[in-house]
């Protein structure tokens, strides 16, 4: 009897022991977010003011134009498929910690401050522009200046922070909820572009160059949306397995809700108005919205019927006009 109740001990203690080891890799969520990249697609703009959707610039409709491959500091260069758009989360995400030189709004405690870059932005207009001569005309970043030789020196980067709040960092994803929410988290960032004529490394068209405020906001989950493919792309140490021990518990992915137009909508970042720079709080800024950058899935680039899909609007207003 002794020796029944001895080796059941055994048995129980070793299925601890493995349930312990092996736990972490396949569930229990962390209350860090690593520093990593987050990947978006552009949706398209279509109509006209008023009742334009999509993506739009000054009331100019435009789409985006696929990066293809991006040399990830650090990383290399890894393909990126149809992403145009890319952000930096710069630093680890823990409650309680800012990581920025932003001090307002107060943190909660809950929540983790950190730095943001935007460090890839490809976008086309849709069609000709009458009010620049009616060329095709592509946004791109002032950081980026150099792909035209007549090019400018570099403008300033692209940057910002994102508040990461930690509601319910121990959610599990199951079969009716593969992507549980963790909490909710907000961003802004100061965005320095540049429009060009023609083609992505276009001569900068005179007088056009600007700045942009951005704040959005949306909810956040370690574990990516349930689209197969993936999308966006799951790349490793990119977006994906960040963690120390190359898990996924450490990740950052954008919780995806419907809006009333039928888009999946990632995050709705709305420009600040008024003249740069932004300062204090900026969540407190008035927004207008005559500008917006959608970014999500598109399953068939040649349809809006828009099935799937995540989306990131930008209102981007208050820019100014740099030479």
């Amino acid at each position: 009897m002794m020796l029944r109740s001895i080796r059941n001990s055994l048995i129980l203690g070793l299925f601890g022991a493995i349930a312990t080891l092996s736990g972490p890799s396949v569930g229990r969520a962390s209350s860090i977010v690593a520093p990593g990249w987050d990947l978006f697609e552009t949706i398209p703009g279509s109509g006209s003011p008023p009742n334009q959707i999509g993506t739009k610039f000054l009331g100019i409709n435009l789409k985006g134009v696929p990066l293809g491959s991006f040399n990830f500091p650090g990383i290399g260069v890894r393909p990126t498929g149809d992403i145009d758009t890319i952000v930096q989360r710069l630093d680890p995400a823990v409650p309680g910690v800012n990581n920025t030189n932003f001090t307002q709004p107060p943190l909660l405690a809950n929540t983790g401050r950190v730095d943001l870059q935007l460090v890839a932005l490809q976008l086309m207009s849709v069609g000709p522009v009458p009010q620049f001569g009616n060329q095709i005309i592509f946004e791109t970043l002032q950081s980026l200046r150099g792909l035209n030789p007549t090019d400018p020196l570099p403008g300033p980067a692209s940057t910002g922070f994102m508040d990461i709040t930690f509601n319910q960092p121990e959610a599990l994803p199951t079969p009716g909820n593969p992507q549980p929410v963790h909490g909710p988290f907000r961003s802004f960032l100061d965005v320095f572009f540049d429009l060009r004529a023609g083609s992505p490394n276009g001569p900068i068209i005179p007088g056009s160059s600007g700045e942009i405020g951005l704040v959005g906001s949306g909810n956040w989950s370690h574990y990516p949306p349930p689209e197969a493919p993936p999308h966006p792309p799951l790349i490793d140490n990119v977006n994906f397995t960040l963690a120390p021990d190359n898990s996924r518990l450490q990740d950052f992915f954008v919780v995806r809700t419907t809006d009333p137009n039928g888009f999946r909508l990632d995050i709705m970042e709305n420009g600040l108005m008024g003249s740069p720079p932004f300062t204090g709080n900026v969540f407190a800024l008035p927004l207008d919205p005559t500008t917006m950058h959608v970014v999500g899935f598109i399953p068939e680039p040649s349809s809006f019927v828009l099935l799937g899909i995540g989306v990131l609007g930008i209102l981007g207003y208050g820019w100014r006009r740099r030479k």
